[in-house]
């Protein structure tokens, strides 16, 4: 259980570090995944 959090605790961390760098395009490309990813849930 612990594991499984770390490791997405790190993708969540990639996955900003790339946002940050690459902007807005990105961004867009990100909330369109967490839109997704909440209709999953």
């Amino acid at each position: 259980m612990t594991d499984a959090m770390g490791d997405a605790e790190e993708i969540v961390q990639d996955t900003f570090v790339k946002i940050w760098e690459n902007g807005h395009h990105f961004r867009k490309i990100y909330w369109e995944a967490v839109r997704k990813l909440c209709k999953w849930i």
